[in-house]
């Protein structure tokens, strides 16, 4: 395989590109011109940008030799490889690979190798067809599955909607007991005034009753006691001739009767 090298822009050699080192710009020169710009400048010698304390940095890639035959062998190995582990990863890129190598497959390319990148092509073309039916598969399933993700989403979110409402619902459930608690509690205080009220009244009832049948016996003591004064005043006055003294002397007398008979409110 011909030397593949890279011409640096400032001392216009070719290098390796494991000679190179790249700048934060994306221009890369080789190692000693790399130094002496870092002593020299600050900047990048093709664009003058700003490399900082960005270090210059290797790169790492593979160079081919792009040629007809050189393809035929890349694909003939990539044969190999997806014939030893047939997995959707060794065969990113293989149909554009395969056009292209059809396409040139008649640019320069001997007829051994054109063959051999037919017969390749053909075999390559047997083992991606049932797996492309599978990846063609996969797809479905997949486009099945991200719907049922999306669903399942939805669900959960609907879920902890649910979940935050029972929450706020046995908060509020629980508020509800305590009002009803303490109006209980307030229900037997009032039941238990109005027990006590109750008592009162009925005592007080009892206390009226005999208060008022005192009352009644001693108006009735009263009575009688006015209707003996006024018989006696009666049978004296009719039984007697009173003298104007005497008469007087009676009236005072039964002016003090009257006074002791009747009932004393006060006490």
């Amino acid at each position: 395989m011909p030397a593949t090298k890279l011409l640096c822009s400032v001392c216009c050699d070719a290098h390796e590109l494991s000679e190179f080192r790249f700048l934060k710009c994306g221009h890369g020169f080789c190692n000693t011109c790399t130094e002496r710009i870092r002593i020299s400048t600050s900047t990048c010698a093709l664009c003058n940008t700003p490399y900082g304390e960005y270090p210059p940095r290797p790169i790492y890639a593979e160079l081919v030799e792009d040629t007809p035959e050189a393809r035929t062998r890349r694909l003939t190995a990539d044969l190999s490889t997806i014939q030893a582990d047939p997995s959707l990863e060794n065969l990113r890129n293989l149909p554009q690979r395969l056009r292209d190598a059809e396409h040139q497959s008649g640019e320069g390319m001997s007829t051994d190798h054109s063959e051999t990148l037919l017969t390749a092509a053909r075999t390559i073309e047997t083992v991606v067809k049932p797996l492309m039916e599978k990846v063609e598969k996969y797809r479905g399933v997949n486009r099945r599955n991200s719907k049922l993700r999306k669903q399942n989403d939805e669900l959960q979110a609907q879920l902890r909607s649910l979940e935050s409402q029972l929450v706020e619902t046995r908060s509020q459930n629980q508020a509800l007991l305590r009002d009803k608690e303490q109006l209980s509690e307030e229900r037997s205080l009032a039941r238990s005034e109005v027990e006590e009220l109750q008592r009162l009244y009925t005592i007080q009832k009892v206390k009226t009753k005999s208060l008022k049948d005192e009352l009644d016996r001693a108006n009735a003591d009263y009575q009688q006691k006015i209707e003996r004064l006024q018989k006696s005043i009666a049978d004296d006055v009719l039984g007697t001739t009173p003298e104007v003294e005497t008469k007087g002397s009676g009236e005072s007398e039964s002016e003090e009767e009257l006074e002791e008979a009747a009932p004393d409110d006060g006490r």
